[in-house]
């Protein structure tokens, strides 16, 4: 199915009335009343989508320019290239890409602020388990290794009596 232009602009007007419906709810207030966490969420999401979106204009462009007829005017690179944008900020919405999911769920993974499991480079506490962790994981490994010396020794000893 071939997407033309009137339908394009036809979602964009249709989506720009949906947002000027809530107009009354001013934003200052909507984010004041959001907590932290839900604060940077919000903005990891909103930077997840518009990173969707650059990377869907450029895919377009890339397709286009693949396609490109020979001659053209300059007006109609410049409608085209708006017409792309569009098209990208369309599809952006339709989320069916999942590249913005990707981008959320790793924002979420590493943030310190979304995800309460991801330390601090600066928290004390955490570096100090953290370097318990590591002595520990040394000690452990120091007795494989040493487990593993003494089983070498052992089959070393074997084999010399074996040879008698």
């Amino acid at each position: 199915m071939r997407i033309g232009s009137l339908d394009v602009l036809q979602k964009v007007k249709n989506n720009s009335e949906l947002n000027t419906d809530n107009k009354n709810d001013e934003p200052s207030q909507t984010v004041k009343n959001l907590s932290k966490k839900d604060q940077k969420l919000k903005e990891a999401e909103n930077v997840a989508k518009e990173f969707e979106t650059l990377y869907i204009d450029m895919m377009i462009k890339s397709m286009r320019q693949s396609a490109k007829p020979e001659e053209e005017s300059n007006a109609h690179d410049i409608f085209q290239g708006m017409l792309d944008g569009e098209y990208a900020k369309v599809m952006a919405d339709s989320q069916s890409f999942g590249i913005r999911d990707l981008i959320l769920n790793w924002m979420k993974e590493n943030d310190p602020e979304l995800n309460s499991n991801v330390k601090l480079a600066n928290d004390k506490e955490g570096i100090a388990n953290s370097k318990k962790e590591l002595n520990k994981a040394s000690d452990i490994i120091q007795k494989m290794k040493n487990d593993s010396y003494m089983s070498k020794m052992a089959i070393e000893q074997y084999k010399m009596e074996l040879g008698k």
